[in-house]
Order: structure tokens, then C-alpha cells, then sequence
């Protein structure tokens, strides 16, 4: 990997009224459903999957360029996937056709091409929606309503699993190992964790079977909750560093002075978020704030309140910019406010936005917010021994390349490391602004010389494992520039 340090190299010792928190989810939702965010290419030959890919690194680049540290890719749709299964079948987001191929593995290319760049991947799971009759019928034989007929509910022109029926949560946690056990992911990403909000559950014979002496809605929210536990439980155990969250109705419930207005998690979906926080069954969660900030405060601080130790990163609304014609210093002060709680970060919607510049968002996060890189926040419940500093780090010129280096002498799994820059030998660590890069995956780095700066600068090198823990730094190398 190589960097041009430029005019960046002063940019650290530039006065900022608040320094960007060095650690903080930075996240996007990566929508294929519908192909609204990618792929906009239906595979045909291999001319067109060529396509396909490079429309997906477009979007990997800009998330890199934006300083981005995650994406969450919507990987299973309505029962069916972007990526080969013994569970469901292909979706026709990649070829047009309900079961067909593209020709080569979406999950995988993407996995390896986010990684390439620092970018964490999170598989994003819809999971107790099935899809509308059309949908169900383009399966054919294949859908879920055929092949487990049991689990499934209609509600008007929609079919969704039964949360009710225990062998719904065993279904998707399977699916969840699938995903765990075939691909080197960083989290697994659950999205309509809930019941649906339209219509009438049609569920009183699976209650008399299964919950006949709870009321209803309790019942209800145990069934999500217990989803939840057995999808966690299944990560945990095949590999514990690997995130489990969930995106969540941006109200858990009426505040003592603020009203849901009949719309939140708790009592419309029964999704009781808060106690799966409790019981620690979430690594985050991303409370879907797509309000503005007189509502977002309010409900963005209550669920910082009973997150404990978990990043509760606010989920934020840029396609409102579109939709609602919403300014872009609104979503400027909603991070602010996150930042100001210590939320733990952001996830954005939609991941159009961020390519198309809507109403300069993007480059309002790259000159502002997100000027310089973060890192994940580190998964202290799970893990929190650090790994060894980085040894023998040293620098070598070719040309004009400066080439870091470092020994690859790990026992951890797939470390990952961090370049530091200061003007001083006491590089201070802990501030953002001297994070030259992270997430490297090589123990090599190549910067090209600077044009436009004379005098000395000192390096160092930390690492990181996959719970996210960080070692101390390294010998401290210093470089002095001439030219």
C-alpha cells in the first residue's frame, strides 16, 4: 500500500476545537436490495462481471478515501443470498435470474477487497422478512414457504418467518454459521430483527403451542430476543472475535417527556434492544435515527444511557437529504452529538449518497468530521489483552519511495497495524491526528516523499488483533527531508 504525504503532513498540527475521536465506528449500508447501491450491472458474460466488481471497488474506494473504517453488506436479502449457499438461493440482483450464478463469489471479492483497504466487513442479514408474493414466487420451489412451510406467516401480501416457531431462530443461526464458518468476515449485521409493523400477526397457534401461559406481547419479544441469543451464541462460538449487532427502530420507547408517537422497538415490533445489551448479546447496535435533532437527541442519548460498554453508533439518514430536503449541517451536528455522548461512532444510509457527493456530504466528511482516520472500537468484553508492539521497524528509499517495514513474527491471528507521524520523538498515540494509516495487513508500507516539507518527522508502528486491541508502539524511527 502507498501514501502521498503532502500538504497532510501539517494538517495534524492544525488547531481543531474538538480532535475527531481515534476510536469510532465509521460505517455504511451497502444496499443491494433492489440494487440500490450496487450492483447497477446485471452479470450476462464476463465482460459484464468485470463490470460488477469494479462497480463495487468504485464504492470500497470512496469509503477508503472518506476515511470509512466498515461496510455493511446487505448479503442476504428476502431468503435469498449474494453468495454460494447450502441454505438459499442465489438472488437475482446479481444475473437477473432467481438461482443463477454470477460466475464467481460477491461475498468473498468483497471481503478481500474491503480488507485490501482497511475497511472492516460486516454481512448484513434481513431476517424475518421473506419477501411479497412476487418474490415468493420467483423462488419457486426453492422459497422457504416450500421448504419449511411451518416457519412461515403471511401478512396480507407479505411472508415472513415465524419468531414464534423455536426452529426460526435455529434456521437463521445456521445461515449465520454458514457465513462464519466459510468466510473470514468481521461481523455479522442483523436488520428487521422484529415483527412486522402492518397488519395483524396471524400467530395464535403458534402461541397456544409455545407460549400459552404469557401475555402476548412479552411472548413476542422473547421469541425476537431468543433470535437474537442463539445467532450470537452460534457467532461466539465458531469464532468470538467476529461482531455481532443489530440495526434497530430508532425509538426503543416513549421517553418520560418526549412521545414515540406509536412508533418504536419496544411496543409496536417487540424489539426489546435495551435487554439484549443487558444480557450482553450485541457487540453494538445501531439505533436507526432517521429524525432530526430536536427528536434525535433526546432518543440518540437514551439509548447511550443503557448501553454499558457497548458502541451504540447512530444510525443516520442521508438519504433525507434527498427525500426530505434535509441540510447537510443537519447530519454534521447529529455526528457531533454522538461524538458528544460518546456513542461510539456512525452508520450511514444510504451508501449512494456518499458516491454521488449529495449536497457536498462527503466532501463535508472528508474536510471535516472524518479528516482523519479511526479506529474500531475495541471489543473489551470479549478480549482485552493487547498484542505484542511491532519489532525491528525500519525505513529503506527506492527512488522516491520511502518503504516501511516491520517483522512479521505474530502469534496472534491476522494482526493488523497503524503508521503514527509527529513532529516530535514522543509520538503521541492517542490522538487521531497522527494516524498516518491503519489497518494495514502487510508488515510493508510505501510513502512518497513530500514536496512540500523540510525538516524531520518520526515514525512508529502499533498492531492490532482482531478483537481490536492495540499493542504499544514500536521503536520510534526518524526521517529527515531535504528536498
Amino acid at each position: 500500500m502507498r501514501s502521498v504525504i503532502m500538504l497532510l503532513l501539517i494538517l495534524p498540527f492544525i488547531s481543531l476545537t474538538a480532535i475527531p475521536p481515534k476510536h469510532e465506528i465509521r460505517g455504511a449500508w451497502l444496499t443491494t436490495n433492489w440494487r440500490l447501491d450496487w450492483p447497477s450491472t446485471l452479470v450476462k458474460d464476463s465482460v459484464s462481471a468485470d463490470k460488477q466488481k469494479r462497480d463495487l471497488l468504485k464504492i470500497l474506494d470512496q469509503l477508503h478515501f472518506l476515511n470509512f473504517n466498515a461496510v455493511f453488506l446487505q448479503v442476504r436479502l428476502r431468503n435469498d443470498v449474494i453468495y454460494p449457499s447450502q441454505k438459499e438461493n442465489w438472488s437475482n440482483i446479481l444475473t437477473g435470474k432467481t438461482g443463477k450464478s454470477p460466475g464467481y463469489d460477491p461475498l468473498r471479492f468483497a471481503i478481500d477487497e474491503c480488507h485490501k483497504r482497511g475497511l472492516d466487513c460486516h454481512a448484513w442479514m434481513v431476517t424475518i422478512p421473506i419477501g411479497n408474493e412476487q418474490q415468493v414466487k420467483e423462488k419457486g420451489q426453492y422459497s422457504i414457504t416450500k421448504t419449511h412451510p411451518h416457519l412461515c406467516q403471511k401478512v396480507n401480501n407479505e411472508w415472513f418467518l415465524d419468531p414464534g416457531q423455536p426452529e426460526t431462530a435455529q434456521y437463521l443461526a445456521e445461515i449465520a454459521a454458514e457465513l462464519i464458518n466459510n468466510y473470514d468476515l468481521d461481523g455479522i449485521h442483523l436488520d428487521y430483527i422484529r415483527y412486522p409493523e402492518n397488519g395483524i400477526f396471524p400467530d395464535s397457534r403458534t402461541k397456544a403451542l409455545y407460549g400459552k401461559n404469557q401475555n402476548l406481547f412479552d411472548w413476542r419479544r422473547e421469541n425476537i430476543s431468543r433470535i437474537v441469543y442463539s445467532i450470537y451464541d452460534t457467532v461466539k462460538s465458531l469464532k468470538p472475535w467476529v461482531q455481532v449487532s443489530s440495526s434497530l427502530v430508532g425509538k426503543y420507547n416513549d421517553l418520560a417527556t418526549i412521545s414515540s408517537q406509536g412508533w418504536n422497538g419496544y411496543g409496536k415490533v417487540m424489539q426489546d434492544a435495551k435487554s439484549w445489551l443487558k444480557a450482553g448479546k450485541q457487540d453494538f447496535i445501531v439505533p436507526m435515527m432517521y429524525f432530526k435533532e430536536a427528536i434525535f437527541k433526546p432518543f440518540m442519548s437514551d439509548w447511550k444511557n443503557d448501553a454499558g460498554n457497548r458502541p451504540v453508533p447512530g444510525g443516520l439518514a442521508l438519504y433525507m437529504l434527498i427525500e426530505q430536503n434535509w441540510p447537510t449541517e443537519t447530519i454534521t451536528n447529529e455526528i457531533n452529538f454522538c461524538r458528544e455522548i460518546n456513542a461510539g461512532g456512525q452508520v450511514f444510509f444510504r451508501t449512494e449518497q456518499l458516491m454521488k457527493n449529495t449536497k457536498s456530504c462527503s466532501d463535508s466528511l472528508k474536510t471535516g468530521a472524518y479528516l482523519y482516520p479511526a479506529l474500531f472500537p475495541p471489543m473489551t468484553w470479549q478480549d482485552s489483552i493487547a498484542p505484542i508492539k511491532p519489532l525491528n521497524f525500519k525505513v529503506s528509499q527506492n527512488g522516491n519511495l520511502l518503504i516501511f517495514t516491520w517483522d512479521n513474527s505474530y502469534v496472534e491471528k491476522d494482526p493488523t497495524f497503524n503508521i503514527y507521524y509527529d513532529l516530535k520523538r514522543d509520538i503521541n498515540t492517542d490522538d487521531s491526528r497522527h494516524l498516518l494509516t491503519c489497518r494495514l495487513r502487510e508488515c510493508r508500507y510505501e510513502m512518497e516523499l513530500p514536496n512540500d516539507f523540510r525538516g524531520d518527522l518520526f515514525f512508529c508502528v502499533t498492531a492490532n488483533d482482531r478483537y481490536h486491541n492495540e499493542s504499544v508502539k514500536s521503536n520510534v524511527i526518524k526521517i529527515r527531508f531535504l528536498r
